[in-house]
């Protein structure tokens, strides 16, 4: 299944009748969609022109996902895991049992 480099979607802010964008992109490697994150807050880490990439439009955010998409090695959080991901290890009993963890 194809599936879009970037996705783009907007939240309805705290004052009415205005929003917020979100993006995220897809990682080739990882088979997965990097986390979900505000357009405002990859802008401020990427230092990217507010006249290039405008963060209250959808067409700017999803300039700023492509730009997250070109630099995503810089933007993954290593501290950050999917509650999925640690679900599925969580209590995993051949391990536990075999004496397979290590801390």
């Amino acid at each position: 299944m194809a599936r879009k480099p970037v996705s783009v979607y907007e939240r309805l802010a705290s004052k009415k009748s205005q929003y917020k964008y979100y993006a995220k992109a897809w990682d080739e490697n990882l088979g997965i969609y990097s986390h979900t994150r505000s357009a405002c807050s990859i802008a401020t880490e990427f230092n990217l022109d507010e006249q290039k990439f405008p963060t209250p439009s959808r067409t700017g955010a999803f300039l700023i996902g492509q730009e997250l998409l070109k630099r995503s090695g810089s933007s993954v959080k290593n501290c950050e895991v999917l509650l999925a991901d640690y679900c599925a290890t969580f209590w995993d009993w051949n391990k536990f049992w075999l004496g397979g963890y290590s801390s």
